[in-house]
């Protein structure tokens, strides 16, 4: 078991380093950095600061929509700011944690009257569909951005399995109900606490408004930082890159590496701009997981 832990954290460091790499080499060994911030001031120079405000003034649309989510997938009657305040504070959990596990902490705190077993349920429930909405619209734009059948099939057969799971995730939550430990701990939830198809299907609906606002984000992004004027060009690619983002090995908080090397990859076949591209990557980043993880952060600490 130590010997497995020691190899993930190689690997994750692995990860972190080369990434760090492909950064440093688009930017300053393969590439003049002079020209390129020569190129970045240039295509700023004629962006339009709205797209950059529009970035920034979805993102409070975004949690408000996973708020929304949260609160359908629970099922219960609160004020609304209870559900807002109870994903941010998640969200700061899940900035400092592997694959954002923590994130079900925060969550409990600020929702009264839920059985906290059957909210850790149901919060991986919520993540099963965003991350199958992702895949499986990814699927499509991975094909359009290029004729690659592994990714493609890749992101298909995960993204058929994420919503096979998602519909029958009582399967799932059976499974976890014969382990002796859970059993044990009373740590598992029968069928019937499960959101029922209706529910489900509305869920799947919230979160495909949310992965829209994700992508209009980046591509607002994109055009601010002067990446390409190519609208569709940026959506399908930002598509792309976020199904890439779902296979982060890196906790939230230090995967910016990860983030700025699988944008170049991704962007670099139609921007020479590797500084607007990296600077997509981090504000998405800051924007969407760093300002609510502080926002969550003052929560937390007024909470009695």
């Amino acid at each position: 078991m130590e010997r497995n832990k020691i190899l993930l954290l190689a690997v994750k460091v692995a990860v972190f380093v080369l990434m760090a790499w492909i950064i440093a080499d688009r930017l300053f060994l393969s590439a003049d950095f002079g020209e390129q911030w020569a190129l970045f001031k240039k295509n700023l120079e004629g962006s339009n600061i709205t797209f950059f405000v529009i970035a920034f003034l979805l993102m409070p649309v975004n949690w408000g929509m996973e708020a929304l989510k949260w609160k359908t997938l629970l099922q219960l009657e609160a004020p609304f700011f209870s559900f807002l305040k109870s994903v941010v504070a998640g969200a700061t959990f899940g900035f400092v944690t592997p694959a954002r596990t923590g994130e079900f902490v925060g969550r409990v705190f600020y929702i009264d009257g839920v059985n906290k077993t059957r909210a850790f349920y149901l919060s991986a429930l919520g993540g099963i569909a965003q991350t199958a909405i992702t895949l499986t619209t990814g699927t499509i734009l991975i094909a359009l951005w290029r004729n690659d059948p592994f990714m493609t099939g890749l992101a298909t057969g995960v993204g058929a399995v994420f919503l096979f799971f998602y519909f029958r995730y009582d399967l799932l939550s059976g499974l976890a109900g014969k382990i002796p430990f859970l059993q044990k701990k009373q740590w598992v939830v029968e069928a019937t606490d499960l959101p029922d198809t209706t529910v489900l299907g509305k869920v799947l609906a919230i979160g495909f408004s949310r992965y829209t606002i994700y992508i209009a984000q980046y591509v607002s992004l994109a055009l601010f930082f002067g990446v390409s004027n190519d609208v569709w060009a940026l959506f399908v690619r930002c598509g792309v890159y976020m199904v890439v983002q779902t296979f982060s090995p890196l906790m939230p908080s230090v995967d910016v590496t990860y983030r700025g090397g699988t944008a170049l990859a991704i962007f670099e076949d139609i921007s020479a701009n590797a500084l607007g591209i990296v600077s997509v990557s981090f504000f998405g980043w800051f924007i969407n997981l760093c300002i609510p993880s502080v926002l969550g952060y003052f929560f937390l600490l007024r909470k009695k």
